[in-house]
């Protein structure tokens, strides 16, 4: 059961990035300052929700379940794009003021990317 349940912060999160992504524009009612505009935060966002689900996903499937890890990197890879390329296709379909955005897929895998090479470097060390 212990297994079941920390696969819960993940999916939770996974929830909780589609959320954040596809929530109308203007919802949270926030203006940034313009310098913080010029360092396009949305697309830090992306990288930040898609470094930490990496993260959760990597905490439950390599450390809970003790698989060796190919196969699961190849899965979340795939996982990871094409839940990137949803995200940014139910943006311009919902028609909430929200559009696709190829930077968004780039800082989102950029993410993904980060976590992956962060999370081998750990392994090691804590080898």
């Amino acid at each position: 059961m212990k297994s079941k349940a920390t696969l819960i912060p993940t999916l939770a999160w996974g929830f909780f990035m589609l959320y954040l992504t596809l929530a109308p524009k203007g919802a949270n009612n926030t203006t940034l300052p313009a310098w913080i505009l010029k360092l396009q935060p949305d697309k830090w966002v992306h990288f930040a929700l898609f470094f930490i689900w990496y993260g959760l996903f990597y905490r439950y499937y390599f450390k809970i379940k003790g698989s060796n890890g190919a196969i699961g990197k190849v899965d979340f890879y795939f996982l990871s794009l094409f839940t990137a390329i949803l995200i940014e296709i139910l943006q311009m379909a919902m028609g909430w003021g929200r559009s696709a955005d190829i930077y968004d897929i780039l800082a989102d895998m950029a993410g993904y990317f980060v976590a992956v090479s962060w999370f081998k470097k750990l392994l090691v060390l804590n080898k």
